[in-house]
């Protein structure tokens, strides 16, 4: 008979910390990759993160900001590719709503205040243990400038924003 509850507290410790050393783990990884003629799949470090994300997966624990999918050296430029697609994800989705009578941006607007009440309720008083977030307050912050930069974008009227989110949130993100 298999105890969850041991597998799952050795599997969240064991991910606990090699994550909180992830960064420096996975630069040393290259760093000694790079001075031997190993292949990256070879390598005891990767299969130990393989084995890992199986066993996260199978205890229900795989968090996705937490594993590690791709190990090898990225790509140069990623980071100013990363921001370019965060820019054309909102030109893209403004110019997705554009298509259609403007109630449909109004409708998402006010689904993503929604959002980020919900998350803000979430994060600064009320739980829910059916929604898991790792940090709450941060993912209030980031969609809450996710929307404000999208209506800034699309030229929504600043009342519409103003409506849909908490007025001391916008409050602390305009300081």
């Amino acid at each position: 008979m298999i105890k969850v509850g041991s597998i799952y507290s050795a599997v969240e410790g064991l991910n606990a910390s090699i994550y909180v050393n992830r960064d420096k783990t996975i630069e040393a990884l290259f760093s000694k990759q790079e001075n031997t003629d190993q292949k990256m799949e070879d390598n005891p470090f990767v299969g130990l993160l393989q084995a890992l994300n199986r066993m996260q997966k199978f205890c229900g624990i795989l968090s996705p900001l937490q594993t590690n999918y791709i190990l090898k050296e990225p790509p140069t430029l990623v980071a100013r590719t990363a921001s370019i697609l965060s820019i054309s994800q909102v030109i893209g989705l403004g110019t997705f709503l554009k298509q259609f009578h403007p109630s449909h941006a109004t409708q998402y607007i006010q689904y993503m205040g929604q959002y980020v009440r919900i998350t803000a309720e979430l994060a600064y008083g009320v739980y829910d243990p059916q929604i898991l977030l790792d940090d709450p307050a941060s993912e209030v912050l980031k969609s809450a400038f996710w929307l404000m930069y999208f209506c800034r974008f699309m030229g929504v009227p600043k009342s519409l924003v103003d409506s849909c989110l908490p007025p001391s949130l916008v409050a602390m993100l305009q300081m």
